[in-house]
């Protein structure tokens, strides 16, 4: 794993998380069999001590954050919500947002520590080399992370289920729209790629001209992009954070009127590091105009060039190094290049994470598609148009109604040792029940899909 050695930024770090394990409700022990996990990372607070591992008793009140991986763990999965280095047992360390190493440093070692855990503790249970990775949001660009780290382990491991919902994967191009967002005019950054230089050079003078014409402005600035805190998460992401990224100590995203040291009040790397809400964050913001928190050349940049961080002829070389760090974290050329199955949930109408972000990747490559196109029952109530978070609901419901049919994701399987009884049934009917532990809250396998229908 590249980002753990040293001199990484992951080096030293503590990586946490919340383990729910699937138990015997009849004798209260871990499940006889080869079982198979599920990676499921969601979307992170601003507050590192709100982390999922410090979740220690659903029956005070956090059900509701934990219901979806409570209930892949209650199919009879191993299921893993990791905390984002800089979160949970690691808070005094740095925090990102859409950096990819990140999301996989933060998750790998989780997975491979339970293994070895579970292969040292238990003669008769062991974790197989079957994986699923589930996430929505934040937690979908964290799941085709998680899948590319998996690929690269290279160790045989076989992906039952890959879904991706609503994320920004297209970190270089699509999601870029987000900061330079223009009124009226950007459909002008869409038009396909011109195979003439002259057309190139009259594209490029025909924006500008627009863009004085109407005098336009970023959509952090009109309030049309309804998560304006969330150009903080990026601009201390991509400013001198993480040693490993391209840009650090080359380019910040933040311009240096926000990366004040000596006043955390003008330090965008402060807020984060802090823990700040999001309420403060945005009264922190610069007004009336927050894009003066971004770096004026690379705002400039996404103001002026259709072509964003893809082969611009008009890029300037402090916009290089921000773009190598933007095209670095991208995840749309590996979600191209699965050769496993990966089911999209992406509602064409999503204000957050553009639907742009994943449009062209299920024509491109075979593997991939979108939850509606599913050939299961799951296509047939599953359907996402709203909003970010009208669909969060519809997408995570159809994931977990996937862990309702038989096969390779949920199958307990015999366990090799004849000397092992298995004591447990096929789909047992108590009520799931938890209890506190140091390194994990335990779940007796059940269903519970009604409660996810009940949610439609």
């Amino acid at each position: 794993m590249p980002y753990c050695g040293t001199g990484t930024f992951a080096s030293g770090r503590t990586m946490s998380g919340l383990l729910l394990e699937p138990i015997d409700p009849y004798n209260n022990q871990p499940v006889v069999g080869e079982i198979a996990t599920t990676l499921f990372p969601m979307d992170v607070s601003t507050n590192p001590f709100e982390a999922f591992s410090e979740i220690n008793d659903l029956a005070t009140g956090s059900l509701g954050r934990a219901l979806y991986p409570l209930l892949t763990a209650s199919s009879g999965t191993y299921t893993i919500v990791p905390d984002l280095l800089g979160n949970g047992e690691d808070y005094k360390n740095t925090r990102s947002y859409r950096v990819k190493d990140v999301y996989q440093a933060s998750t790998i070692p989780l997975y491979l520590k339970l293994q070895h855990d579970i292969e040292i503790k238990h003669n008769c249970t062991v974790l197989d080399k079957r994986v699923a990775i589930v996430g929505y949001g934040e937690g979908g660009y964290a799941a085709a992370a998680i899948a590319e780290a998996i690929d690269m382990l290279d160790d045989g491991y076989v992906h039952t289920f890959t879904a991706v919902g609503a994320a920004p994967v297209s970190t270089a191009k699509e999601q870029l729209k987000e900061i330079g967002k223009l009124s009226g005019i950007f459909v002008c950054t869409q038009v396909a790629t011109r195979e003439s230089p002259i057309a190139d050079i009259l594209a490029y003078i025909l924006l500008n001209f627009l863009f004085a014409l109407f005098n336009t402005t970023v959509a952090f600035d009109n309030g049309t992009y309804p998560s304006p805190t969330l150009i903080a998460r990026v601009a201390s992401a991509y400013s001198s954070t993480n040693q490993d990224l391209e840009n650090t100590n080359l380019t910040n995203f933040a311009s240096n009127k926000y990366l004040n040291a000596t006043d955390e009040l003008k330090d965008v790397r402060s807020w984060i590091e802090n823990g700040l809400s999001d309420e403060t964050i945005l009264s922190l913001l610069p007004s009336p105009k927050a894009s003066d928190i971004i770096n004026p050349d690379i705002l400039s940049h996404l103001l002026e060039s259709y072509y964003l961080c893809s082969d611009d002829p008009f890029k300037t070389n402090a916009t290089s190094n921000f773009c190598a760090a933007a095209i670095q974290n991208d995840l749309t050329g590996f979600l191209m290049g699965v050769d496993y199955p990966v089911v999209l949930c992406h509602s064409p109408n999503d204000e957050v994470s553009y639907y742009s972000n994943v449009e062209i990747i299920p024509a491109s490559n075979e593997y991939t598609m979108m939850i509606e196109k599913m050939p299961s029952f799951v296509s047939q109530v599953i359907n996402p148009n709203g909003t970010h978070e009208e669909s969060r609901q519809q997408c995570l419901v159809g994931y977990v109604l996937q862990y309702s049919e038989p096969g390779d994701i949920r199958t307990i399987k015999p366990p090799q040792d004849e000397t092992c009884i298995i004591t447990y049934t096929e789909s047992p009917t108590s009520s799931p029940s938890t209890s506190s532990a140091s390194s994990a809250l335990v779940v007796s396998p059940s269903f519970l899909f009604f409660v996810a229908m009940a949610m439609l």
